[in-house]
C-alpha cells in the first residue's frame, strides 16, 4: 500500500508538470495555421514554444536522475575544500549577475566519497541558494571534519519557508518557485542516503534557510 501511494503521488506529479507546458505548446500550434502571416504571433510563438520545450527537457532530465536506480558508488579520495571550491567556480558568472557573494569556510582534509554524486548534490544545493537570494545577499558554505563525520552546510539569506512548506522540501515535485521541477532536493536526499548519511533542511520565514548534510567519514584506505 505504501508503494502504491508513492506511485500514485509520483504519477500525479508527473502528469501535472507535463500538462502545463504541453497545453501551452498545443494552444500555439493549433493557432499557427490561422496566424502564420502574423509577425506578432510568430514572435510570441518562437518565444513561448522553445521555452516550454526547454521546461519539458529539464523536467525529464531531473525525473530520470530521480527515478533511475543508482549504480554502485565509485568512491575515491577527495579534498573536501577543493570539491566545494570547484562547485562555487561553476557559478561565478551567475553570482556576479545576481550580486550575491559566497563565503567558504572549510577544514583541510580528504573524504572517501563518490566525487561526481557529491558534486551534483552541492551543485543542486548551491543553485537553490542562489535562486532564493537577492542582490547583496550572502551564501555561506561550511565543511567540517571530525573523526566520525563529514559535515557540510549551505546557508542562504532568502525569504525562508513556513514550517508547513519546510517539511515538504524532500517530497518529489513540491516547489515554491515559479519555475522548478521540485526534484532537486529529493535527488540530493537520494545521494546522501546512498552514502549512508542524513540531510536536514531548516528554515525560518523572512530570515533564510540552512541545509545540513552529515556523512560517515571513511578512511581513504577503506575499500
Amino acid at each position: 500500500m505504501d508503494k502504491m501511494g508513492v506511485m500514485e503521488h509520483l504519477s500525479a506529479g508527473v502528469a501535472h508538470e507535463l500538462k502545463n507546458p504541453l497545453n501551452s505548446i498545443q494552444a500555439y500550434v493549433e493557432r499557427l495555421p490561422d496566424k502564420i502571416l502574423s509577425p506578432e504571433f510568430l514572435d510570441r510563438f518562437f518565444d513561448v514554444v522553445p521555452g516550454e520545450l526547454d521546461r519539458l527537457h529539464v523536467l525529464l532530465t531531473d525525473l530520470t536522475a530521480y527515478a533511475k536506480p543508482m549504480d554502485r558508488l565509485q568512491r575515491d579520495c577527495v579534498s573536501l575544500k577543493d570539491l566545494i571550491k570547484d562547485v562555487v567556480k561553476l557559478f561565478k558568472v551567475n553570482l556576479m549577475e545576481e550580486g550575491v557573494e559566497v563565503h567558504v569556510f572549510c577544514d583541510e582534509g580528504c573524504i572517501h566519497v563518490d566525487r561526481n554524486r557529491i558534486k551534483q548534490m552541492l551543485i543542486n544545493l548551491l543553485m537553490n541558494a542562489i535562486e532564493v537570494s537577492k542582490p547583496g545577499d550572502e551564501i555561506h558554505i561550511t565543511g567540517r571534519l571530525d573523526d566520525l563525520k563529514v559535515h557540510m552546510t549551505i546557508s542562504d539569506e532568502g525569504q525562508g519557508l513556513c514550517p508547513e512548506d519546510a517539511e515538504k522540501v524532500f517530497t518529489p515535485f513540491f516547489t515554491t518557485k515559479d519555475h522548478g521541477t521540485g526534484l532537486g532536493l529529493p535527488v540530493c536526499k537520494q545521494i546522501v542516503e546512498e552514502h549512508e548519511g542524513v540531510i536536514r533542511f531548516l528554515s525560518q520565514e523572512g530570515v533564510g534557510s540552512d541545509v545540513h548534510v552529515e556523512l560517515p567519514r571513511r578512511s581513504c584506505d577503506f575499500q
